[in-house]
């Protein structure tokens, strides 16, 4: 009877608590957004454009605050600083976030809230803290170009109007 007892549970928990441990990864090197409040690093990796590139003209046209277009390499968005995430939306296609004053707004893709959640997974919830370069969505680039979408991820400083010496591309 004491056998059964010791193989088990005892070895499964271990592993959770090792994952865990892991999540936070190492913060992007690279700033893509700097401010009088401090700067956002790169949430996706690939290649940082202007925000007039983003292919939407809600983004394109600084509607929803300044910032940058990724074209990604890799469906996967981390935190951009140590910061509380402010929302996470329903379908996991964008999360903003908050950190000294800063909003900010990762959305991945373009018209992708359409795709209803399909090809995107969040990691996060509503008000929780997090770290730079802990994981937040995870996201299928090829199902979004699929589906007839751009998967160009904007990063938009919302209240960019509110700050001082905002200053947008990679650095």
């Amino acid at each position: 009877q004491e056998a059964p007892k010791q193989e088990a549970p005892k070895q499964e928990e271990p592993k959770q608590e090792e994952a865990k441990k892991e999540e936070p990864v190492e913060a992007p090197a690279v700033s893509v957004i700097r401010c009088s409040a401090g700067e956002i690093l790169q949430p996706v990796p690939g290649k940082v454009i202007a925000r007039e590139e983003i292919p939407d003209e809600t983004f394109a046209g600084g509607i929803l605050g300044d910032g940058v277009g990724i074209v990604p390499e890799k469906g996967v968005v981390v935190a951009p600083f140590d910061g509380v995430v402010t929302s996470i939306f329903d379908t996991k296609h964008a999360v903003t976030l908050e950190k000294d004053g800063m909003e900010v707004l990762i959305h991945v893709g373009v018209n992708t809230v359409n795709m209803q959640g399909d090809g995107f997974a969040g990691f996060v919830e509503d008000g929780q803290e997090v770290k730079a370069g802990q994981k937040l969505i995870e996201f299928d680039s090829q199902k979004i170009k699929d589906a007839g979408y751009s998967d160009v991820v904007a990063v938009l400083l919302t209240n960019s109007d509110d700050l001082e010496g905002v200053e947008c591309g990679a650095k």
